[in-house]
C-alpha cells in the first residue's frame, strides 16, 4: 500500500522515482495533490437539474393547494404532489 501512494505521489508531482520520501515528505505533497487534481465533475445527487424536464408541465389546484404534473403529450395526470411544494425540473404553467 505504501508503495503504491509514494508511485502515485511521484507519478503526480513529476519526481523522479529514486528521490528519498519519508511518511512525513509525503505527507506535504497531499494538499498539492488534492488541490491541483480534484475530479472536475460536479457531485452527484445534489439536488438540482440543468434545465426543465421534457414534455411535463405542473399547475396549481388552488382548491386542494397540490400541484399537478401533466405530460403535455397525452394531457394526462401523472402525479399530485401532497405537501404543496412545487416539483423540481418542472415547467410551471
Amino acid at each position: 500500500m505504501k508503495s503504491e501512494v509514494v508511485g502515485a505521489v511521484f507519478n503526480l508531482l513529476n519526481i523522479a522515482p529514486w528521490a528519498e520520501l519519508t511518511d512525513a515528505s509525503i505527507s506535504n505533497y497531499l494538499p498539492e495533490i488534492i488541490l491541483n487534481h480534484m475530479a472536475a465533475n460536479k457531485p452527484v445527487g445534489d439536488g438540482h437539474r440543468i434545465g426543465a424536464v421534457k414534455h411535463r408541465e405542473q399547475v396549481f389546484n388552488p382548491k386542494t393547494q397540490q400541484w399537478i404534473k401533466i405530460n403535455t403529450d397525452t394531457n394526462l395526470f401523472m402525479d399530485v404532489k401532497q405537501n404543496g411544494k412545487p416539483f423540481k425540473g418542472v415547467t410551471k404553467k
